[in-house]
């Protein structure tokens, strides 16, 4: 009897024990069916320590949010990046967020593909002008006033130079000169580095690299704009006194022999990292855990040259954005916060990248997360804290407006057409496209 009885009891608790175990994973299943998955579309051009970034935060955001799960895509080539996103919209199969940067953005800034950040900021309690320089705010709001990306990382362009070079030549080098690192004292700088080491007749060691790269950046140290604004621009600034004096000042090293010429054979041989060049006035904090890694010889940053109306630079700025079709806004957002506002996953991104960070407060912070910082590097600070740095123009039909403006600038730069004339011709082409436009 107490045997039956006994195992009465034992079949009770197995079927017990298996409802149990059932119901347990029904109730897994109901919460993994009710788990929203955000897609985050990663663009390829900004490398693979953003990507394994993306990754890590995404795992530390799913342990922060069981109900969140992080779907990181990247596409198949940087340069399919815009078309891929058209492509996903039109088929309504959107991505949540999106990682893109300033310039590639273009005309998607003003035409309702990204959500407006302005309001949620506000709701959580940020202040975008209190955390970020002026000019990364001025690039993340569109003319309309909306906020379209949140930061991701600055890109501050500042002088690179090759310490020994200088010392060598006896001559102060950019971090020394400080306020006197001028148009004048560049050029004189880059004239007295340019040397025939061989003895052959020929030089083989110049002052300065790839001046012509970030033409803008002079034009707006002479005090001048080449467009009326810099997101969505409408009207056309090239034939102006400033343009001219600002893009005369890239000419001057050409015209000196300061700069290796643009028809020199395999040019890159020649770039700052090479030895084979002084200084350098179009790279940023990128370079620092790429080009510079390695290098055979000492070097350092300086901020940038100062022009004769001021000493701002560019700031290139790259992103996270929520898209305005993204079907779960709430959670969309709640991950843009943690890869772009949270102080601990900006300092695991300076950590992964060697990028300078999108918040004042971290920038500061730089020199403590990662390897190879130059001696200088509170330069970076300095460059993206003045009120006179910008960032690139961001215009709709660049493809239209880039090839009239580079087919021209590089006549001018080859010796081949006077820059009064180019100018004059830009500036009618141009204006021809953004009129095309209203």
């Amino acid at each position: 009897m107490i045997k039956k009885e006994m195992k009465s009891l034992k079949f009770r608790a197995s079927v017990v024990t298996n409802v149990l175990t059932i119901l347990c994973v029904l109730m897994l299943s109901v919460a993994a069916s009710a788990q929203v998955t955000i897609t985050h579309f990663n663009y390829p051009g900004h490398g693979d320590a953003w990507k394994a970034y993306l990754e890590d935060r995404a795992q530390a955001f799913e342990e922060l949010h069981p109900e969140i799960n992080i779907d990181i895509i990247t596409a198949g080539s940087s340069g399919a990046y815009v078309e891929s996103v058209l492509v996903m919209l039109a088929g309504g199969t959107p991505p949540d967020t999106t990682d893109f940067h300033a310039a590639l953005a273009g005309g998607m800034i003003n035409d309702g593909t990204f959500a407006d950040l302005r309001s949620y900021l506000e709701r959580d309690g940020f202040n975008l002008d209190e955390l970020t320089v002026p000019a990364v705010v001025d690039i993340l709001t569109a003319p309309n006033g909306q906020i379209w990306s949140l930061a991701g990382d600055l890109y501050t362009v500042s002088t690179f130079f090759n310490k020994n070079l200088f010392a060598e030549a006896g001559l102060a080098n950019p971090a020394e000169l400080g306020d006197d690192w001028t148009w004048e004292t560049a050029l004189e700088s880059a004239r007295r580095l340019t040397r025939d080491t061989t003895g052959d007749g020929e030089a083989d060691q110049w002052g300065v690299d790839r001046i012509f790269a970030r033409w803008y950046m002079w034009v707006h140290q002479a005090g001048g704009m080449v467009y009326d604004r810099t997101v969505n621009p409408t009207e056309s600034k090239w034939n102006s006194e400033e343009v001219r004096e600002g893009l005369q000042f890239p000419l001057s090293f050409y015209e000196a022999e300061a700069t290796p010429p643009r028809n020199f054979p395999n040019l890159s041989s020649t770039y700052l990292w090479t030895g084979r060049t002084a200084f350098s006035m179009v790279d940023g904090p990128g370079t620092v855990g790429g080009s510079m890694a390695n290098v055979s010889f000492d070097w350092d940053i300086a901020r940038q040259v100062r022009g004769p109306e001021n000493g701002g630079s560019e700031i290139a700025v790259s992103g996270f954005q929520m898209l305005s079709e993204s079907k779960h806004p709430e959670e969309a957002w709640e991950w843009l916060k943690f890869i772009a506002l949270d102080p601990d996953s900006l300092r695991t991104f300076m950590g992964y990248t060697g990028r300078l960070p999108g918040l004042t407060e971290q920038i500061l912070e730089y020199g403590q997360y990662n390897e190879n910082v130059p001696e200088n590097w509170q330069a970076f600070f300095e460059v993206a804290s003045d009120p006179n740095s910008r960032s690139n123009y961001v215009i709709p039909n660049a493809g239209a407006v880039n090839s009239i403006v580079n087919s021209k600038l590089l006549e001018v730069f080859n010796g081949e057409t006077a820059l009064e004339t180019a100018l004059q011709q830009i500036h009618e082409g141009v204006s021809a496209v953004l009129n095309d436009r209203r």
